[in-house]
């Protein structure tokens, strides 16, 4: 091994650390938000400006947690998951169950159902397609996460009918994934512990809230809006039928830092088994470039959801919609 790569491997295992140790913090803040901050809002509501900062780097949080469903978190798989589940547990879900449909969204990206963007005006009027696209993204997504777990908690065979009536006929690729990332040994369990967990936590910030509870409520919608936001930017407008594609995003350094390079999407796309610091490198070496600034796609992204009919036209036309 060469003094280049020697150096490489160092460095490669110090950012592993720090995203760690990343995870850690992240965890420490949200605890002071559920359950340190309504003790101090008995001393006066000005205390409430700590759950700002906790807010805005919900998508770091994010970034972190999806390292974990990538296994890529810590090394070795039970030290990796159990670091994920409690960050899971945090943000309000079940690392299983997270873990079953981002998976599920690499193996079939862009099918029936994981095209938020688009609509189909013979099917669906205009305005039902905006109110259904604004409400995913303001706070129907993390609304979902939140309540998987949860109706995991019925019984197998009535999760085995939802999920026939979630992705059958159109997806029935969709459907089997599910099943055996959901129904494998150990995975359900874990679930459905993690969910009633997950309950108990956001319980018991509620009752210290007590009657300051408006303030953890808007702490969570404005989490969801955040994750909710960022969560389709890679993928609007996409092609329909290229499930490796996703646009690659410009920030500057600091920021791409903050949430893992998740803004170098595309290279995550083609290799979602990658590790998050290798992921400038893969860039460079595919000598692939940014399609966009990620201001400029958010924008974009406001303007509403794409008539399927102009996506299929390519991607390029959707962008310039």
């Amino acid at each position: 091994m060469s003094a280049g790569d020697i150096g490489s491997l160092g460095r490669a295992r110090r950012l592993e650390r720090a995203a760690a140790w990343g995870a850690i913090a992240h965890i420490a803040l949200v605890a002071m938000a559920l359950f340190a901050v309504p003790v101090l809002l008995s001393h006066g509501l000005a205390w409430a400006v700590l759950l700002i900062p906790v807010v805005l780097i919900s998508n770091s949080y994010w970034a972190v947690l999806h390292e974990a469903l990538h296994g890529n978190l810590l090394p070795g798989r039970a030290a990796n998951d159990a670091l994920g589940r409690l960050l899971a547990i945090l943000f309000g879900s079940a690392l299983g169950v997270l873990r079953t449909a981002h998976l599920g969204h690499h193996g079939f990206n862009r099918h029936v159902h994981d095209r938020p963007d688009t609509f189909d005006p013979g099917r669906v009027p205009h305005v039902i397609a905006y109110a259904r696209y604004y409400w995913g993204m303001l706070f129907g997504l993390y609304l979902g996460e939140i309540a998987a777990p949860l109706i995991c908690l019925l019984p197998r065979r009535l999760i085995d009918r939802l999920i026939d009536r979630a992705f059958l006929p159109e997806e029935p690729g969709v459907a089997a994934h599910a099943r055996a990332s959901l129904f494998a040994p150990g995975v359900l369990p874990g679930v459905r512990l993690d969910g009633l967990l997950a309950l108990a936590v956001f319980g018991l910030a509620f009752w210290l809230y007590g009657e300051n509870w408006p303030l953890l409520a808007a702490f969570l919608v404005a989490r969801g809006f955040l994750v909710g936001f960022v969560d389709n930017l890679y993928h609007h407008g996409t092609p329909l039928d290229d499930r490796r594609f996703a646009w690659n995003l410009a920030l500057p350094r600091w920021a791409s830092l903050m949430i893992l390079h998740g803004n170098l999407h595309r290279q995550h796309h083609q290799r979602p088994t990658l590790p998050w610091h290798r992921l400038p490198d893969a860039m460079t070496k595919r000598h692939d470039r940014f399609d966009e600034g990620f201001l400029s796609a958010s924008v974009r992204q406001l303007k509403g959801p794409i008539e399927i009919d102009r996506l299929r036209r390519g991607a390029a036309a959707a962008r310039s919609l």
